[in-house]
Protein backbone atom coordinates (compact mmCIF):
# COMPACT_ATOMS: atom_id res chain seq x y z
CA UNK A 1 0.00 0.00 0.00
CA UNK A 2 1.15 3.61 -1.22
CA UNK A 3 1.23 6.56 1.93
CA UNK A 4 0.54 9.79 0.50
CA UNK A 5 2.54 12.74 1.51
CA UNK A 6 0.31 13.56 4.28
CA UNK A 7 0.50 9.70 6.13
CA UNK A 8 4.60 10.25 5.36
CA UNK A 9 5.14 13.50 7.41
CA UNK A 10 2.57 12.40 10.61
CA UNK A 11 4.87 9.01 10.41
CA UNK A 12 8.14 10.59 10.70
CA UNK A 13 7.57 14.06 12.45
CA UNK A 14 7.65 16.59 10.24
CA UNK A 15 5.71 18.61 7.17
CA UNK A 16 3.97 17.63 4.76
CA UNK A 17 5.08 20.48 2.75
CA UNK A 18 8.90 19.57 4.10
CA UNK A 19 8.23 15.90 2.71
CA UNK A 20 7.47 17.70 -0.87
CA UNK A 21 10.67 19.73 -0.62
CA UNK A 22 12.21 16.92 0.01
CA UNK A 23 10.94 15.49 -3.12
CA UNK A 24 11.51 18.22 -5.71
CA UNK A 25 15.75 18.74 -3.89
CA UNK A 26 16.14 14.89 -5.01
CA UNK A 27 14.36 15.08 -8.32
CA UNK A 28 16.74 17.61 -9.24
CA UNK A 29 19.58 15.97 -8.54
CA UNK A 30 18.04 13.08 -10.36
CA UNK A 31 17.56 15.24 -13.13
CA UNK A 32 20.79 16.31 -13.01
CA UNK A 33 22.48 13.10 -12.66
CA UNK A 34 20.50 11.68 -15.91
CA UNK A 35 21.00 13.97 -17.86
CA UNK A 36 24.47 13.79 -17.10
CA UNK A 37 24.15 10.52 -18.95
CA UNK A 38 23.59 11.35 -22.77
CA UNK A 39 24.08 15.46 -22.63
CA UNK A 40 22.71 14.90 -26.10
CA UNK A 41 19.37 14.22 -24.59
CA UNK A 42 16.40 17.49 -24.82
CA UNK A 43 15.30 18.21 -21.02
CA UNK A 44 11.98 16.20 -21.79
CA UNK A 45 13.43 13.19 -23.13
CA UNK A 46 16.24 13.42 -19.80
CA UNK A 47 12.37 13.38 -17.63
CA UNK A 48 11.58 10.40 -19.53
CA UNK A 49 14.31 9.15 -18.50
CA UNK A 50 14.09 9.61 -15.24
CA UNK A 51 10.13 8.06 -15.38
CA UNK A 52 11.55 4.60 -16.45
CA UNK A 53 14.37 4.61 -14.11
CA UNK A 54 12.08 5.30 -11.29
CA UNK A 55 9.42 3.29 -12.80
CA UNK A 56 6.89 6.03 -12.90
CA UNK A 57 3.09 4.58 -14.74
CA UNK A 58 3.11 6.83 -18.07
CA UNK A 59 0.15 7.62 -16.77
CA UNK A 60 1.13 9.31 -13.94
CA UNK A 61 3.77 11.96 -16.94
CA UNK A 62 1.71 15.10 -15.73
CA UNK A 63 1.92 14.62 -12.29
CA UNK A 64 5.59 13.68 -12.11
CA UNK A 65 6.67 16.84 -14.02
CA UNK A 66 4.54 18.91 -11.55
CA UNK A 67 7.01 17.82 -8.77
CA UNK A 68 10.17 18.77 -10.00
CA UNK A 69 11.65 22.30 -9.63
CA UNK A 70 10.16 25.50 -11.17
CA UNK A 71 13.81 25.86 -12.21
CA UNK A 72 13.48 23.05 -14.20
CA UNK A 73 9.95 23.12 -15.27
CA UNK A 74 10.12 25.61 -18.15
CA UNK A 75 12.97 24.39 -20.32
CA UNK A 76 10.75 20.30 -19.94
CA UNK A 77 7.48 21.79 -20.41
CA UNK A 78 8.78 24.10 -23.45
CA UNK A 79 11.04 20.98 -24.92
CA UNK A 80 7.66 18.79 -24.63
CA UNK A 81 5.62 21.39 -26.49
CA UNK A 82 7.98 21.56 -29.78
CA UNK A 83 8.62 17.95 -29.97
CA UNK A 84 5.42 15.92 -28.63
CA UNK A 85 2.69 18.84 -29.29
CA UNK A 86 0.14 16.25 -29.49
CA UNK A 87 1.05 15.85 -25.57
CA UNK A 88 -1.00 19.78 -25.43
CA UNK A 89 -5.09 19.21 -24.67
Amino acid sequence: MQKNGTEIAKEIGISRQAISQIITKSLKKVYIETRKLDKNKSPFDVVLNMMQILNVEDSDLHNFIQLLPDTLLRSIQTDAIKKYPCLIK
